[in-house]
């Protein structure tokens, strides 16, 4: 799709794959995009034109501070070097503020759920002192300024929109989110030996899509494999292990020793976003516990595939899903198991249901449309 106007689109963000798809879209829509990552990448968009990574160094505190601050000069000299027409952070707790505060015109930011949902039980892994510095002053000035000076503030639905009004109120809001990409779904055939081909055989299957961090409640979904196994003694539980956090896989693993369920349980690497519909298709169920969240791609996928899903009781997810899906109490194992033994058992039972959430993700979220909406936007903004 050849535009009459080009533009030159910087994107900062972490290695969401959110943005990989985002960053293509408008690449092969005829932009000059570049990208800007806070972390190591670990994926490339042909096309894209990848600068610095803004990498946080692993040390003590006050280290970690003195390197944020190199980082925000960093960044205000390649934003001079990159001179966009627009920059659009993804996440407001780093990329928000660095691009905000880099006093460029144009910054559209884009929340993600905890970024505006915060709650003390997103933080339950970390020490007393780490769960303040969380939540000090200067986190929350940061947050604020963020939402106030930004140009636009995107969200993904009222309950979001109404977070971030709790923390101050945007310049202009936008409705955005990540859809779902139909020309690939519709293209996507029943995958040929992938049960196999995991050693998965007959088993019943439990997909864990979501990243592997505190948020994702990853520790709920293994601490319900025992009462689930009970009910089916074949079931096999999928973990993507991906932009996680090393500590926290480690203590998964050892939960799962120590609930003896290591049978039950697959972790895998890296799925590439297009192989993930094949993933979708082998499961029995698809489980996504988070915390807070905002307007997932991964839960509108499932919807889209008409697969049966097992969502955590937030207002969030009650606002926009709560019709197509089973909903389990927020970090209660007991619940989580039934939710996934009576999802399982269901099957093709609840096809109306399915039916109604495949049809709303296709009025309300297809991914073309969403980006035609933004592209239109950043044409607006930069006029």
């Amino acid at each position: 799709m050849v535009l009459s106007k080009r533009m030159k689109i910087c994107y900062v963000s972490g290695n969401a794959p959110r943005v990989f798809k985002l960053m293509k879209d408008m690449v092969n829509r005829g932009h000059e995009v570049c990208w800007i990552p806070l972390n190591t990448p670990k994926f490339y968009v042909e096309g894209v034109n990848i600068y610095d990574a803004l990498v946080t160094k692993d040390q003590s505190y006050i280290k970690k501070v003195l390197w944020t601050v190199i980082i925000y000069f960093k960044f205000r000299k390649l934003i001079h070097q990159v001179k966009p027409d627009i920059v659009h952070a993804i996440n407001i707790r780093k990329a928000g503020w660095l691009a905000v505060l880099s006093k460029f015109d144009t910054v559209i930011v884009t929340p993600q759920g905890g970024d505006v949902m915060v709650k003390e039980r997103d933080y339950f892994h970390l020490t007393f002192f780490k769960r303040w510095l969380k939540k000090s002053f200067i986190d929350q000035w940061l947050r604020v300024n963020t939402i106030k000076n930004a140009k636009i503030i995107t969200f993904g639905n009222q309950t979001m929109l109404k977070a971030i009004h709790e923390w101050a109120k945007p310049r202009q809001t936008f409705k955005y989110f990540q859809g779902v990409d139909f020309e690939v779904m519709k293209g996507h055939q029943m995958p040929q030996g992938l049960k196999e081909e995991l050693g998965l055989g007959q088993s019943k299957i439990v997909f864990s899509p979501r990243m592997f961090n505190s948020n994702s409640n990853i520790d709920i979904v293994i601490k319900s494999i025992p009462q689930v196994a009970q009910v089916y003694p074949n079931v096999k539980f999928i973990f993507l292990c991906h932009l996680g956090v090393d500590s926290y896989f480690s203590k998964l693993k050892l939960l799962a020793d120590e609930l003896n369920v290591n049978d039950h349980c697959l972790f895998m690497d890296e799925v590439k976003s297009d192989e993930m519909y094949n993933y979708y298709a082998i499961s029995d169920v698809v489980v996504s516990l988070l915390s807070s969240d905002g307007m997932p791609a991964t839960v509108l996928e499932v919807l889209a595939m008409k697969k049966p899903q097992v969502l955590s009781n937030i207002p969030i997810y009650q606002e926009v899903f709560s019709d197509f899906v089973s909903m389990t109490e927020l970090r209660d194992p007991n619940s989580t198991s039934e939710s996934i033994i009576s999802s399982i058992e269901a099957g093709n039972h609840i096809s109306k249901k399915l039916e109604r959430g495949f049809s709303w993700v296709e009025n309300h979220a297809d991914q073309k449309l969403l980006n035609d909406n933004l592209e239109d936007l950043y044409r607006k903004v930069i006029v």
